[in-house]
Order: C-alpha cells, then structure tokens, then sequence
C-alpha cells in the first residue's frame, strides 16, 4: 500500500489533473458529445426519468468517492477547499443565484436583440427533442448531489491545484471549459447561459474561496429548473 501511495504522490501535476478530470467528467463528455449525434436523427427523443437521474447521481457519488481517495493519497485535505457552512454563506448563495440569473437573462436579451438571427439559429438548434419525466423527490435528489460534485471539482479542485502553476485568467478560464464540454448536448444556446455561469461562479470561488455559496446557488438553479419541467408535464 505504501509503495501504491508513493506512487500517486510522485505523479507531476499534469498527471494528476488528467486523472482528476477523467474519472470526474470523462463519462459525462463522452455521452455529452454522443447525445449531439443521437438527437440529430429526425424523431430522436432523450429522455430524462427517475431512473436516469438516480443512475446519474450515483454515477456521480462513484466519481466523487474515486477523486476523493485519490486526493487523500495525493495529501489534499478536506478543509482544502472550504465547504464552511454559515447563515452569511448561506445568503451569499442566494445571492449569488439572484446574479447569476440576472446576468443570465441580460446577456439572453442583448443577445437576441443584437444577434437576432444568428440567436434565432442557435435556439432552434438547440431545441433539441428532451423531455423530462420525474417526480419531486428524484428532483430533490439531484439538486443536492450534482451541484457538490460539480461545484467541488470544476471549481474547487481546479482552482486549488493550479492556484500556484497558472495565471487566474487561464484557471478560470480552463474551468469554464471543462463545464461546457459536459453540457455541449444543450446546442449553442450554452453560451449563454452555462458562459456566465462558469465565469461567475470560477471567479468568485477564486476571490473568496468558500464553496458553499456555489454549490447552494447550483442547488436552488437545479432544483427550479427541472422543477419547471416537472410542472409543465403535469
């Protein structure tokens, strides 16, 4: 066990990102791509039920627990990435989630009125044929795992473990882009909305350092909008 464990800790830091990455979101931007192919076929319908969330959520768990006990082997700890949670936290993430949809909708506008057409393009390609049957409780489950698995890898890992090789410019910027790779089945309109997202919640995390507002914003983000669906299909 201790020679395994001085193997890991003797990796460079190139490697040890490739494998974060890949064990985290290799799945996921393999299927993200898949779907692109799958959903262009004329009649083709991706749909999302209780069981392929469950699925994804302990997918999801596996991941987390994979890149957890390499991390301990690789001496991060816990406290490394400061999930604090606090009532101040806490509102910071309300308002976090506020901003975020603020920004979200201003750029939706300006978008559509300066580019209307190329905008008009971008929303009929990527109005892809999903539908999503659920129930409350799947819909709760989800909106708790997947903003920590998320929110503590594509944020708070790579931020952590670039902090001192790369300028913040690149690490957010490097985090962006590995959110996008796993949402690229939404079409172009992700610039959008995961765009400002990415850049929101990336530079924030690398001011503040406490993770608990991104997550509880991703959380409330998740839970309304798969609660819109839900309510829709009722």
């Amino acid at each position: 066990m201790e020679k395994i464990r001085q193997k890991i800790q003797d990796l460079p830091l190139l490697a040890e990102f490739m494998i974060v990455i890949l064990v985290a979101f290799g799945y996921f931007i393999l299927r993200s791509f898949s779907w692109i192919f799958e959903i262009s076929e004329e009649n083709a319908i991706v749909l999302f039920t209780n069981l392929d969330l469950y699925w994804l959520i302990v997918l999801e768990l596996v991941a987390l627990l994979l890149v957890a006990v390499f991390l301990y082997l690789r001496n991060y700890k816990f406290s490394d990435f400061n999930f604090a949670f606090s009532l101040e936290s806490s509102t910071y993430g309300l308002v976090l989630f506020s901003a975020n949809y603020i920004l979200y909708y201003l750029l939706y506008m300006t978008v559509a009125t300066v580019f209307t057409e190329l905008f008009n393009n971008a929303i009929t390609i990527s109005a892809s044929p999903f539908e999503i049957n659920t129930t409350i409780p799947a819909i709760i489950a989800i909106s708790i795992v997947n903003p920590v698995f998320e929110e503590t890898i594509v944020v708070g890992y790579i931020v952590k473990s670039l902090e001192k090789s790369l300028a913040p410019a690149v690490i957010i910027g490097l985090s962006v882009l590995i959110r996008l790779s796993y949402h690229v089945y939404q079409g172009p309109i992700i610039l959008v909305s995961i765009l400002p997202m990415g850049l929101l919640f990336a530079w924030l995390y690398w001011k503040t350092r406490r993770l608990w507002p991104l997550i509880l914003a991703h959380a409330v983000l998740d839970f309304t909008s798969f609660y819109f669906y839900y309510v829709v299909a009722l």
